[in-house]
C-alpha cells in the first residue's frame, strides 16, 4: 500500500470518529446517567462545603474601650481628680469652715466652695470671715473617728474649735478634721439652729 493510501485511510477514520463523538454529545436521547451522577456528586459537594462568596471578611474589631486612665496615659492606680458635682445642700444649709474659735454665742467661719481632690473633694475657704449667732436651743454635733455624731454643748464646741485651731485637741477623743468644716442650718433670720462637724469634707 502506498503512503498516500495510508494517509487517506487514517484521515477518513479520524473524521468518522469526530463525527460520531459530535453526534453522541448532541443526542438528547443519549445516555445521561453519567452526567446526572456527576451533577448529584457536585450538588453533594456544594451542600457539604459552601462555596466562598465575596471578599474575605476582615477580623472583627475589638469593642473594648481603653479606660480613662489608660487613654490619658496616666497610672490606673493613681486616684483621679474628678469627683463630680458638688453635693447639693438642702434649703437653709451652709457648709462653713471655722476660722476662729467659737464662743457660747458666736460662730466664726468662712463661706466655702466645693473643690475636687483625690479624696472625693473638700470644702475650701471662699470669702471673708463672718460671725454667726446661735438661735435659742441650737443643736451642735461633733463627729468621732467612727463617723458617728454626738451632741455637745456650745461651751464644748467652743473648746473643741479652739483646740483644733491651736493643735492641742486629743485626736483620739475629739479628732479635728481637715478645714474644720461644719454643715450649719440657718433660720430665716440667719441664726444657726444646728451645726454638725463634717468628716474630711
Amino acid at each position: 500500500m502506498s503512503v498516500r493510501s495510508v494517509l487517506s485511510t487514517a484521515t477518513t477514520a479520524a473524521t468518522a470518529a469526530l463525527v460520531a463523538l459530535t453526534l453522541t454529545a448532541c443526542d438528547p436521547a443519549g445516555d445521561t446517567s453519567t452526567g446526572a451522577g456527576d451533577a448529584r456528586a457536585a450538588g453533594t459537594t456544594a451542600a457539604g462545603t459552601p462555596a466562598a462568596t465575596g471578599s474575605p471578611q476582615a477580623p472583627a474589631k475589638s469593642s473594648a474601650k481603653p479606660s480613662g486612665a489608660a487613654s490619658q496615659g496616666g497610672d490606673p492606680a493613681e486616684p483621679g481628680m474628678d469627683c463630680g458635682a458638688a453635693p447639693k445642700l438642702a434649703a437653709g444649709h451652709r457648709m462653713l469652715n471655722v476660722s476662729k474659735a467659737s464662743t457660747a454665742t458666736a460662730f466664726h467661719a468662712k463661706e466655702t466652695t466645693f473643690e475636687c481632690d483625690p479624696n472625693d473633694g473638700h470644702w475650701a475657704d471662699a470669702g471673708a470671715e463672718k460671725t454667726y449667732s446661735f438661735a435659742a436651743g441650737a443643736v451642735v454635733e461633733l463627729t468621732d473617728l467612727s463617723f458617728q455624731t454626738k451632741k455637745v454643748t456650745l461651751a464644748q464646741l467652743a473648746e473643741h474649735t479652739a483646740k483644733c485651731l491651736d493643735h492641742t485637741e486629743d485626736p483620739e477623743k475629739r479628732p479635728c478634721f481637715s478645714n474644720l468644716t461644719y454643715e450649719v442650718v440657718l433660720d430665716a433670720s440667719g441664726k444657726i439652729t444646728k451645726a454638725t462637724e463634717k468628716f474630711h469634707s
